[in-house]
């Protein structure tokens, strides 16, 4: 495989595991890795612990395999799973779920911070008018079945509930296209891809192009398909009316560089970096862009800059392995990242 496409992997890891402590057997007698996933949910804003995530692990096509809910703190634990592939939903009042496939790796150490959002309102692409604006509008009724929508959809985690009170809303006033794209996001908690990418489009149309939310997310979906040139095409419709949306410009460079287009990934990579900082996962592109010229030191150098603005973050770990094989590459000094308590660095 590709150093680019290895580093193009790195985006869609959550988590590692920490190394396998004993061995068990598949039904077909072949030994399988047992592993232990230990670590902390904490807001993504401010670090704090969240006191009453609940963290639950499923073994793909199985049965869940562990669930950690506590009032007393953020930490979970699972104990001796076997080292196959999971998918991992985090929980919280007032945040938004997290929801994300992984294979426990045994050759990384270390316990793992989760970082989760809190549930906000969007903004649309009207000349920065709020959803919560344009429900001031709205009837009544409409107004009310919306906020319950996403009260379900985003505090209570009910995606179905929340579905059909968007759809209600839609029924009441067919013009809110903001209910056509929260139904999208529904349909993707519910594992509805289609029914995402349709509702999507149906706010995108309705929009007549004014609202950006929905290009951005159809964006990644497709990107998440490997459908980089479609993904390029959306996230550029997105950046027009949005022009200074960081989450445009960061979808936009994953899904150049998923062409192979490094320049032009590169740019929008720095784009997004200028914009805003919540996104580190920016000079993850910038890394494999550099590595893809040849320049590992430079990939290199990318790295730290993640890791100064994510040191422990959910992927941090597989970072710093990716870090460990370039510095190889590039011959340089056996050395640690340094603590860095300041922000990373804007790039040049």
């Amino acid at each position: 495989m590709k150093l680019r496409n290895l580093l193009l992997l790195l985006l869609s890891m959550a988590l590692c595991s920490l190394p396998a402590f004993a061995q068990a057997r598949n039904p077909g007698g072949q030994p399988v890795q047992l592993v232990t996933v230990r670590g902390r949910v904490v807001d993504a804003e401010t670090g704090v612990p969240v006191l009453d995530a609940r963290v639950t692990l499923q073994a793909m096509g199985g049965a869940a395999m562990g669930e950690n809910q506590s009032s007393m703190g953020s930490e979970f634990e699972f104990d001796n799973i076997p080292a196959t592939i999971y998918e991992l939903r985090v929980e919280a009042d007032g945040y938004q779920p997290l929801q994300q496939t992984f294979q426990p790796n045994i050759g990384m150490i270390g316990s793992l911070t989760i970082p989760i959002r809190k549930v906000k309102f969007v903004t649309t692409g009207e000349r920065g008018k709020t959803a919560s604006s344009r429900l001031l509008q709205l009837p009544a009724d409409a107004r009310q079945a919306y906020q319950n929508g996403m009260e379900q959809l985003y505090e209570k985690h009910d995606p179905q509930k929340g579905l059909e009170l968007f759809q209600q809303t839609l029924k009441l006033a067919p013009a809110f296209y903001e209910a056509k794209y929260q139904m999208g996001m529904a349909y993707q908690d519910l594992k509805r891809s289609p029914d995402a990418e349709n509702s999507f489009r149906d706010a995108i149309k309705s929009s007549d192009g004014k609202y950006a939310e929905p290009e951005f997310a159809l964006a990644s979906l497709l990107s998440g398909r490997h459908q980089f040139a479609e993904a390029e095409a959306e996230a550029r419709k997105g950046l027009e009316s949005e022009p200074k949306s960081g989450p445009g410009h960061y979808e936009l460079a994953r899904a150049l560089l998923g062409q192979g287009k490094s320049s032009e990934a590169e740019t929008e990579a720095k784009a997004c970096l200028e914009l805003t900082r919540d996104l580190p996962q920016s000079y993850v592109l910038l890394a494999a862009v550099a590595a893809n010229r040849g320049q590992p030191a430079e990939a290199v150098k990318d790295l730290d800059q993640f890791l100064a603005a994510v040191p422990t973050g959910a992927y941090s770990d597989s970072v710093r392995a990716m870090r460990e094989n370039l510095r190889k590459q590039a011959g340089l000094a056996n050395s640690d990242l340094p603590v860095q308590e300041n922000q990373p660095q804007k790039p040049h």
